[in-house]
C-alpha cells in the first residue's frame, strides 16, 4: 500500500476508535503513603469489613488501589473514594484467574470504598496479616509503587472482537475497497500490520482506566460483551535501567497484561460485584 493511503486509513482508525482514558504511570521519586494511589504494597482497608480471601481462604494481595479523591478523574469513574483490585497470590490460581468463574470473583476481588477514612492506620492493616506481592511471592507486582494519573486517548486494538467490522467499515468509506470483516488482517501486509500495531498501542510503561483496552492473544470480551468497559489495565512493566537492564516492577507471565472489565451502567451504579477478569501472555 503506497504510503498516502496507508497514513489515511491509520488517521481514521485513529478517529473513528479513539476514546477517552486515564493512563497511570509508576512515579518511583515517592514511597507511597497508606491511602495513596499505588501497584501493591500495604492496602488501606475498613477495618470494619471482612478482608478478602480466596476461595481456600487464605488472604489476598493488593494488586493496585486508586484514591478517586486524589486522581482527579471524571465520570463514570468516581470523583471520591477508592477502587482496589486483590488477587490470591496462591499458585494454584494463577494470579487469581479463575477461567470458569466469570465475574464472580473468587480468586480475585473487586473493592470499593465510598470513603476513605484518616483515622485508619498502616500498622492497624498491616496487623491483619495479609500477605503483600515481591519478588518472591507468586504475583506479578515485584514491589510496591506510587501511581500518578493523567487524562488521555487510546486507540483499538488490532486483537478487539470488534476489530474486523471497524476496519472493513473504514476501508469501504475511505477506499470503496472490501475487507471480510472475518480475514481482517488480510488486507495489509505482515509489515503494515505491525507498523498499524504500534500506532495503536499504549504509551510505554503505563497502565490505564477506561478507553480501549489492549490484548496478547484475544479479546476475552468476545463471548462476554456485556462487559463493555475498561474498569482497569495493569500492563507488563519493565523499565529499562543502564546499570541493571531491565527491571520486571510487573510482570504478567512472559510480558502479559492483565484486563478487567465491567459492564458501563454497572460502573455508574458503583456495582463492582459481576467483573470479567483475564490476563494472558504472548
Amino acid at each position: 500500500m503506497e504510503e498516502k493511503k496507508f497514513n489515511t486509513l491509520v488517521a481514521e482508525l485513529q478517529q473513528r476508535s479513539a476514546a477517552k482514558c486515564y493512563w497511570l504511570s509508576v512515579d518511583e521519586t515517592v514511597s507511597p503513603r497508606l491511602t495513596d494511589s499505588k501497584l501493591g504494597g500495604l492496602p488501606y482497608w475498613d477495618l470494619s469489613l471482612p478482608y478478602p480471601r480466596d476461595s481456600k481462604g487464605g488472604l489476598m494481595a493488593l494488586l493496585a488501589q486508586v484514591n478517586f479523591g486524589k486522581a482527579h478523574m471524571r465520570s463514570p469513574l468516581p470523583t471520591k473514594g477508592m477502587l482496589q483490585v486483590f488477587l490470591s497470590v496462591d499458585e494454584a490460581f494463577l494470579f487469581g484467574l479463575d477461567r470458569d468463574a466469570e465475574g464472580r470473583q473468587s480468586n480475585f476481588r473487586v473493592v470499593y470504598h465510598e470513603t476513605v477514612s484518616a483515622d485508619v492506620s498502616a500498622e492497624d492493616v498491616a496487623a491483619i496479616g495479609m500477605p503483600q506481592m515481591t519478588k518472591e511471592t507468586y504475583s506479578p507486582v515485584n514491589g510496591e509503587y506510587a501511581l500518578r494519573s493523567r487524562s488521555g486517548v487510546s486507540y483499538m486494538s488490532m486483537e478487539d472482537y470488534r476489530w474486523g467490522a471497524l476496519l472493513s467499515g473504514t476501508v469501504k468509506d475511505c477506499f470503496g475497497e472490501t475487507v471480510d470483516p472475518e480475514m481482517p488482517w488480510d488486507y495489509l501486509t505482515g509489515e503494515e500490520n505491525d507498523r498499524l500495531r504500534q500506532l495503536l498501542q499504549a504509551p510505554p510503561l503505563c497502565h490505564q482506566m477506561l478507553g480501549q483496552p489492549d490484548f496478547e492473544q484475544g479479546d476475552p470480551r468476545r463471548k462476554n460483551r456485556q462487559y463493555d468497559t475498561l474498569l482497569l489495565q495493569i500492563d507488563s512493566d519493565c523499565p529499562r535501567d543502564a546499570e541493571k537492564g531491565y527491571r520486571e516492577r510487573v510482570m504478567w507471565g512472559d510480558m502479559g497484561i492483565g484486563g478487567f472489565y465491567i459492564n458501563g451502567e454497572a460502573l455508574l451504579r458503583r456495582d463492582f460485584s459481576d467483573v470479567l477478569y483475564a490476563w494472558e501472555c504472548g
